[in-house]
């Protein structure tokens, strides 16, 4: 998922002249603050990332570890393997969201839930970057 991902923002970073490599978030949204360019940025963070992660991790990788193992289980696995494919300074945070995405998971039946959660989660982040930004 991580390395879908940053294929996905270097591709839009890419098409925005923008240097990939030592990119974040909150340089890459100065350089196209006040432009059309921020949009997919905007796109990408919001919808793009939660929506793939959530299909692959609390979608494919938990219905398939929750048909062999117990709910618990299945839960931290997924977190785990969530946690290990983002940055190390937020795998414990991303641990914990993890976590927290696959006991909705398991307690909604469905991808609605944590869905929404991790769009509102990535919304926060986006949020104080674009503070950054502005500030």
């Amino acid at each position: 998922a991580h390395v879908f991902t940053t294929l996905m923002t270097a591709v839009v970073y890419q098409a925005h002249g923008l240097d990939v490599v030592a990119q974040d978030v909150a340089s890459a949204l100065e350089r196209v603050r006040g432009t059309w360019r921020i949009y997919p940025i905007v796109a990408l963070v919001l919808v793009g990332a939660p929506l793939f992660e959530e299909c692959l991790y609390r979608g494919l990788l938990y219905g398939l570890l929750r048909e062999r193992l117990p709910a618990g289980w299945a839960v931290g696995l997924c977190a785990v393997l969530f946690a290990l494919v983002h940055e190390p300074v937020a795998m414990l945070a991303s641990f914990g969201a993890g976590v927290l995405l696959g006991l909705l998971r398991e307690r909604t039946g469905t991808l609605l839930a944590p869905l929404a959660l991790h769009v509102t989660w990535n919304g926060l982040f986006l949020g104080l970057a674009l503070s950054q930004v502005a500030g």
